[in-house]
């Protein structure tokens, strides 16, 4: 099965960024895929031929287990079917690290059903299909929100389900803040420790203007996974630009020691200069981010 399924990329391609990466007619023509979607393709071939293999969920990723109730082994659909010990995710770094209270909670590192596959696989899509700063007149976002909502009809337990659902609402109802707090709160409810909640939760309070509640999810985070700074902290930036130009830039600036190497640091920088109509800091900027780009 291995051989037949999983011999294709072990990436998925930037040009597959439109969601094809979760659709299984495009995972058999071109035999890749992301993790959910090539789990899916397998537990259906592992169902016709009546072979006890089972979806496991782990942060931020699904694989698939034989279990027969004698013989235990996991198989990692994105890396061509290598088998993995429990301890391998357990012990993983960074924000796909299971902390033991995870454990505890059985979240992990357990079958999931048929249901809450289907619903990570829509929630995935939905994610693909939601487009910041497109409000209302997006119909992508209200496809994504259609999306996200069947999710959750399979599974009310997604967490990232309830996270996308927010940053949607966002998009579609700014007003809608008290729904928006309640997805997070479900969320959290599901699984507190989950570095994905924690930086998703940071995204949606800084949307409402929530700064200090941002700022306690971005430290909770960084905790969690300090390796992730960058990306966290650019984002905040991101965010904050057209609010707060000046202190966004000193946030940058901040990080120029870790991040000065990173193109997308340069375009930020670029951009809030222009903003404070300081053209030729912005102009070098813009320069830099184009150099890194061509490497």
């Amino acid at each position: 099965m291995n051989r037949r399924l999983l011999h294709g990329p072990m990436t998925v391609p930037a040009s597959w960024e439109d969601g094809l990466s979760t659709r299984l007619g495009e995972l058999l023509n071109v035999h890749g895929g992301n993790c959910v979607a090539k789990t899916l393709l397998y537990l259906s071939v592992a169902e016709r031929l009546d072979l006890p293999f089972h979806a496991i969920l782990a942060p931020e990723h699904v694989f698939v287990r034989y279990d027969d109730g004698t013989t235990r082994r996991n198989v990692e659909v994105t890396e061509r079917g290598r088998e993995t010990d429990d301890e391998e995710y357990v012990n993983a770094e960074g924000r796909f690290r299971i902390l033991p209270a995870q454990l505890e909670r059985g979240r992990y590192l357990v079958p999931m059903g048929k249901k809450a596959l289907l619903s990570r696989l829509l929630s995935n899509l939905a994610n693909v299909h939601y487009t910041p700063g497109l409000g209302i007149e997006g119909t992508k976002n209200t496809r994504a929100f259609e999306m996200v909502e069947r999710a959750l009809r399979f599974d009310p337990r997604n967490e990232s389900a309830l996270l996308v659902r927010a940053q949607i609402r966002f998009e579609l109802d700014p007003s809608a803040r008290e729904e928006m707090l309640a997805d997070v709160a479900a969320a959290r409810a599901i699984d507190p420790d989950g570095w994905f909640l924690l930086a998703a939760s940071a995204s949606i309070h800084l949307n409402l203007q929530e700064d200090e509640r941002a700022l306690g999810f971005i430290r909770a985070a960084l905790k969690r996974a300090p390796s992730e700074k960058r990306m966290l902290t650019l984002e905040a930036a991101r965010i904050l630009m057209t609010e707060d130009t000046v202190t966004a830039l000193s946030v940058l600036d901040r990080l120029k020691g870790i991040a000065g190497s990173n193109r997308r640091y340069h375009e930020l920088r670029a951009e809030g200069l222009t903003l404070l109509g300081r053209t030729d800091e912005a102009a070098r900027a813009r320069s830099r981010a184009e150099a890194l780009e061509e490497r």
